[in-house]
């Protein structure tokens, strides 16, 4: 399993996605994203599509979903977690967010969950704003830069192309 260390390989900023965290006034945190396409393609390219395979099943009216790689004496190893149900399908949502969650486990973006990518806090502007007022980030992308296999900076852009979040991991 050695090419397997590759599925945690920092991922690219054209594979994530921002939305809106929360927001208060003209102020909003941001979210840095994966979708279930981007791990499924990083699964193809590093084990191959014939070496990964996923299957959902419930437990406790949970959601689970069990990603299995195998591994280079033909045994299948797997590695699983639950998902939670999406506000606009539901069940999609759920078989969607358990497979994401399993492919963490896997380490396909678990930088996601360090510095930079937390944190990420935009003053909104008017163009920035829906007709109901509230956040559209509809355009807006993540370039992000990594040294070592590990992310150090990522800037988030508008639709525009200007530059609206810059954060970067300080070293000592």
């Amino acid at each position: 399993m050695s090419t397997i260390k590759n599925l945690s390989m920092p991922l690219k900023g054209d594979e994530l996605e921002v939305r809106v965290g929360s927001h208060r006034g003209n102020w909003c945190s941001l979210m840095i994203y994966k979708d279930a396409r981007v791990d499924m393609s990083r699964l193809d390219e590093v084990v191959g599509t014939e070496n990964w395979s996923r299957k959902h099943y419930a437990e406790k009216n949970n959601l689970f979903c069990s990603v299995g790689i195998k591994a280079e004496d033909g045994n299948w190893v797997f590695k699983d977690d639950v998902g939670e149900p999406s506000n606009v399908h539901s069940q999609k949502g759920e078989a969607s967010d358990s497979f994401k969650r399993a492919c963490t486990n896997w380490g396909i973006g678990r930088e996601l969950y360090d510095a930079p990518y937390k944190n990420l806090n935009v003053q909104l502007e008017q163009k920035d704003m829906n007709s109901q007022g509230k956040p559209n980030l509809f355009g807006w992308y993540v370039k992000n830069k990594s040294v070592d296999g590990k992310v150090v900076a990522i800037g988030i852009y508008d639709r525009d192309n200007t530059l609206r979040v810059k954060k970067e991991v300080t070293t000592k």
